[in-house]
């Protein structure tokens, strides 16, 4: 059992706190590439809009964590919707995008969605 599996199993509340950290450090990362919008090639109001979905993801998560609700299988749920909400959105500004995005800024987004999705089905997985 890798570390992560163990560290989520010890108690159903800390895979909203792994999410949470998780869109943190997006929310973080987008405004920094703002700042190098001529290297990643992404405009920064996508970027910012990117920031402030996973701003809201980060307090919606948090709250979870800390309020510890009930029925926190349904929390979950409606999390991992919004997570695939997130993605989906990040994939059509890909999409739209993609001829002004450089590379780095493709690699970048892909690999977020790669991490976010496999947070989606560890929530998926847990929730039911």
């Amino acid at each position: 059992m890798s570390y992560f599996s163990h560290f989520i199993n010890q108690d159903n509340y800390r895979i909203f706190l792994v999410d949470s950290l998780g869109a943190l450090t997006s929310c973080i990362f987008l405004l920094l590439l703002s700042q190098f919008e001529s290297i990643f090639g992404i405009p920064s109001n996508i970027l910012y809009g990117l920031a402030a979905i996973a701003a809201c993801l980060c307090f919606y998560s948090a709250s979870c964590f800390l309020s510890k609700p009930k029925q926190w299988s349904s929390f979950l749920r409606i999390l991992a919707y919004l997570n695939i909400l997130y993605s989906g959105i990040s994939f059509f500004a890909l999409y739209f995008w993609f001829d002004t995005i450089a590379i780095y800024g493709v690699l970048y987004l892909l690999g977020e969605k790669i991490i976010v999705i496999g947070l989606v089905w560890v929530e998926w997985q847990r929730s039911v």
